[in-house]
């Protein structure tokens, strides 16, 4: 089993963010961290 790929999230809205998280980490290729600026 390979590694799981990350990816960040910057998003100041918190429903579009968690909605974005939910869909990458669904096709089991990537993990999601989130955050709200930079």
């Amino acid at each position: 089993m390979s590694a799981l790929r990350q990816i960040l999230i910057v998003e100041d809205d918190a429903a579009l963010r968690a909605t974005l998280a939910e869909q990458i980490l669904s096709g089991g290729e990537f993990s999601a961290d989130e955050a709200e600026s930079a």
